[in-house]
């Protein structure tokens, strides 16, 4: 997995399980992809949550083979409302690791 040069409003990070990053679409009606690497399989519990760290939506709660996995969040929360631009964080769960990256919605 290569890292796109010159994201903005995205973090990347490598910690535990799993290397993580957070791609933005091309348009606002593209989502924002969360590309992530098991280096064992396990259950993989992906969300995005507000500068409260109020859970705004699960994208993943599964299990998962090794290997490579993405899931986009289509800036939804989980009533299927539009959220406002600003700053949300997306956290990866995978056995007894966690990591956390950030998602600046600018529109």
């Amino acid at each position: 997995m290569q890292w796109a040069p010159g994201l903005q409003g995205c973090d990347r990070v490598r910690a535990g399980n799993s290397l993580a990053r957070a791609v933005p679409g091309r348009s606002e009606d593209d989502g924002v992809r969360i590309d992530f690497r098991l280096e064992q399989s396990g259950t993989a519990r992906l969300t995005v949550h507000d500068v409260s760290g109020r859970l705004v939506r699960v994208l993943m709660d599964e299990q998962r083979p090794s290997g490579e996995h993405s899931a986009v969040w289509d800036q939804m929360d989980a009533n299927r409302q539009r959220v406002n631009r600003g700053v949300y964080f997306w956290r990866l769960h995978v056995q007894d690791a966690t990591e956390t990256g950030r998602i600046v919605l600018l529109r």
